[in-house]
């Protein structure tokens, strides 16, 4: 589906729709991933284009990125008016259920946010 046809559906049906913010690994936070390169290097070019081409929000993982990249995100998704959700996930059975992440005041909006699309499913 070409991506204008995926955002009108989004706008027509009532969803959100977000970029899956992953970030760039160095030194990988979780001790499970691998260094790799994303979008951290062309970020702030990346969500004029989501912004002009009419999504409306990010979902990421705190657990996933630092402080610094989630930091840099969080004030651009402030800037470009997009509506922030946590996109934490378990992979595997050895992995907690619970994200102490979101205890950090960094993030407890995050946890407004759920109840916020919780409320939205009503």
């Amino acid at each position: 589906m070409p991506f204008a046809e995926l955002v009108k559906l989004a706008d027509e049906v009532g969803a959100i729709l977000c970029y899956a913010y992953l970030g760039d690994v160095t030194s990988s936070v979780t001790g499970d991933k691998k260094a790799a390169k994303f979008e951290d290097d062309f970020l702030d070019e990346l969500f004029e284009m989501l912004k002009e081409e009419g999504v409306h929000g990010v979902t990421y993982m705190p657990a996933r990125n630092t402080r610094e990249q989630m930091t840099r995100l969080q004030g651009l998704c402030r800037k470009y008016g997009m509506t922030e959700i946590s996109g934490e996930d378990v992979n595997s059975s050895r992995q907690s259920m619970i994200c102490p992440q979101l205890e950090d005041p960094q993030f407890r909006h995050l946890v407004d946010a759920t109840w916020k699309l919780i409320e939205r499913e009503r």
